[in-house]
């Protein structure tokens, strides 16, 4: 059955997602909205992604709705758009528990949690879920090993260590820049 995925937000963490699944084989539609634009027109050129005209259009039209904002516009962002009842939301937006993201929407949709992390781009994000849902595991299996957990505070700890492993290598790489000169060569 063909499903259609909408991701709301498109910063670092929806590119590498969407470049691991797509590596992963993930054929089938992603609408993206127009945030981001530079991007959200790399995933159009390379990845096969289509840029919707607002974040409502991208849910009016997507089953599976990828919640990938900055934590501080997670809420609001969400209580200004209207679902369907059939649709379930994925919120990849660190620190937020389903029963806050459940009174931004005002609804009982269905809401998963998912973490992949930066290494998702190679297939090899180890991904935490919560609760369990077949499509959610499926897509996020595209790009590493998925985790279901069944408890959000087990899922609480375990995303605190998925942030902190994304610090790492924006610290690794603030190292590498630090120490380019011309006495250390750049492959080096």
């Amino acid at each position: 059955m063909m499903r259609k995925l909408g991701f709301i937000g498109v910063g670092e963490l929806a590119l590498y997602t969407i470049r691991g699944v797509r590596q992963g084989g993930y054929k089938e539609t992603i609408l993206l909205s127009p945030r981001n634009r530079d991007k959200a027109q790399w995933l159009v050129e390379n990845l096969a992604c289509e840029v919707q005209t607002d974040n409502q259009s991208v849910v009016d039209q997507s089953d599976y709705v990828v919640i990938a904002t900055r934590p501080p516009e997670c809420l609001e962002t969400l209580s200004a758009l209207g679902f369907r009842s059939d649709q379930v939301i994925i919120s990849v937006v660190a620190g937020i528990p389903i029963d806050t993201l459940r009174q931004a929407l005002n609804s009982d949709l269905k809401i998963i949690r998912a973490m992949p992390v930066s290494s998702a781009e190679v297939a090899s994000s180890p991904t935490l879920i919560f609760p369990e849902e077949p499509f959610v595991r499926e897509f996020f299996g595209y790009c590493g090993q998925v985790i279901p957990v069944d408890d959000e505070s087990i899922y609480e700890q375990g995303s605190v260590l998925a942030c902190v492993y994304s610090w790492f290598f924006a610290l690794f790489e603030e190292l590498i820049q630090a120490t380019k000169s011309p006495v250390l060569p750049p492959d080096m």
